[in-house]
């Protein structure tokens, strides 16, 4: 289970650096549309695989009750964001702009609070026992 976490996290955040640096590398070039409107979206919907890749390689030495208590997290955090944020509106002009840079952002910066939390109390009580 680990190594299709830490693959298919590592492939997430592949996409989306190419989708984030799109102008950069020159994919735009090939569709003819602006990559602000075609790759900017894209970036926004798997920017969660950014933080996950990162704690899958640090709990992925981990004993496996850590590991399977923060992947239970996982399993319902990820597809919601994704879920979220493809919702999301793309432009907002109310008062609280939700839009999906900020339901992205918003929701990967829970995802890495919440996951510290589970991993280091999932860590401290397997060292208690």
């Amino acid at each position: 289970m680990k190594k299709i976490i830490f693959t298919s996290s590592l492939f997430g955040s592949v996409l989306f650096l190419l989708f984030l640096f799109a102008t950069q590398i020159g994919l735009c070039r090939f569709i003819n549309v602006s990559c602000t409107y075609f790759f900017d979206p894209l970036a926004e919907i798997v920017f969660i695989f950014f933080p996950l890749f990162l704690f899958s390689v640090i709990t992925y030495r981990m004993k496996e009750v850590v590991i399977n208590r923060w992947l239970k997290f996982v399993y319902i955090w990820v597809p919601l964001t994704v879920i979220l944020v493809f919702l999301a509106p793309e432009y907002d002009s109310s008062l609280l702009p939700l839009e999906k840079g900020t339901v992205a952002l918003t929701m990967s910066g829970l995802f890495v609070f919440i996951s510290l939390l589970i991993i280091l109390v999932s860590y401290l009580r397997k060292t208690k026992q």
